[in-house]
């Protein structure tokens, strides 16, 4: 069977979407305990890999704790199946005699990721704020294209509270997308 991460999935654009320079950190997906994280500090996208992809348990074992910058990811796209070993991950396209090999970059090596599974776990323990949310709708869209080609689906849930993030869901799925709402006042 062909692995690769589904063909309409977006996580580099998230990624790519960092242009600060003080954070090169966040132009890396990120990927540990089976999911997927991107984030540009104003939206964190978790996608479960065993949902994004058709990628084989081994596969996904092998990215655990590797930073794969937005650039190559996109490029790995362009390949018909990838195979992720040890250290690095091969790409072939059918029908030709072409593959490609990218070494793998753990976590930690060069950069460590920000911890984005605590930025999930303050998302559930918040408790509602007074202050007044406002939306950036530039951000809202990159998010919801995003979690929509992750998953492939035109049915996202969103849900609006009055804390400090805004979850965005694909129901039956475990990937996920937060938007970190900017205030009024």
């Amino acid at each position: 069977m062909s692995q690769q991460f589904n063909k309409g999935i977006e996580l580099h654009k998230i990624a790519a979407d960092v242009r600060d320079g003080l954070r090169p950190v966040m132009q890396y997906i990120y990927f540990a305990n089976g999911f997927a994280y991107a984030t540009n500090a104003n939206i964190l996208i978790k996608a479960k890999l065993s949902e994004i992809s058709t990628l084989s348990k081994e596969s996904i074992a092998n990215l655990d704790n590797v930073l794969l910058h937005y650039s190559l990811f996109e490029q790995i796209l362009k390949f018909d199946s990838i195979k992720v070993e040890n250290n690095h991950i091969i790409c072939k396209i059918e029908g030709v005699l072409h593959e490609a090999s990218f070494n793998l970059v753990k976590n930690g090596d060069y950069y460590t990721y920000p911890d984005a599974e605590q930025v999930v776990c303050d998302y559930k323990a918040k408790q509602n704020s007074t202050k007044n949310p406002c939306y950036d709708s530039k951000e809202m869209s990159l998010l919801l294209n995003t979690l929509r080609s992750c998953i492939e689906t035109t049915i996202i849930d969103l849900e609006f509270k009055e804390n400090y993030y805004t979850f965005i869901h694909v129901p039956n799925y475990e990937t996920f997308g937060l938007l970190i709402q900017k205030f009024k006042g």
